[in-house]
């Protein structure tokens, strides 16, 4: 064998270790817990309002081990108002189906919300136009749960400028 063909079947010999390094990588290992993160929103500034008078997206990246993510029937997206910590919006995801031996899943979510009231400190009535007090602000809290009713972390959203008037 001469020189030229020893360095190919070497370089042939590296691409194919390499190739089935690549090709046995493993399933995705996360725990059976649900885990949020990087959360983001399309716009730190809304207008108060009733129903559709402006919106929010909030996306976020998940994983989850065991895959059991979604519902037919049950809400499993929950965004808090930290100005009074009640559920602000609550969504389903749809139901994800578990398959293969590594259930492991991963993606992304984007829930659209609409517009909220500001809260005024005088206990002047939400969604009320104020030139007393112009603006509120709020900080979103979301978490999600799996089919087997484990919570995820909880994320926060950066705080977020309410137009009142």
């Amino acid at each position: 064998m001469n020189l030229y063909n020893l360095k190919s079947l070497y370089f042939v010999s590296v691409f194919l270790i390499i190739a089935g390094v690549i090709s046995c990588t493993k399933a995705p290992n996360f725990p059976s817990e649900p885990i949020i993160s990087n959360l983001r929103i399309n716009k730190e500034i809304i207008r108060q309002g009733f129903s559709n008078q402006d919106t929010l997206l909030f996306t976020f990246d998940f994983t989850d081990g065991d895959g059991d993510l979604g519902s037919d029937d049950s809400l499993n997206v929950y965004i808090i108002d930290n100005r009074d910590e009640n559920v602000f919006e609550s969504f389903r995801i749809p139901f994800l189906p578990i398959e293969g031996a590594k259930n492991g899943i991963e993606g992304t979510i984007t829930a659209r919300a609409n517009t909220t009231c500001c809260i005024f400190p005088d206990n002047t009535p939400p969604c009320t136009p104020s030139v007393m007090f112009p603006t509120d602000t709020v900080i979103y809290q979301l978490f999600i749960i799996d089919r087997a009713g484990n919570k995820s972390n909880i994320l926060e959203t950066v705080p977020i400028t309410i137009l009142c008037n």
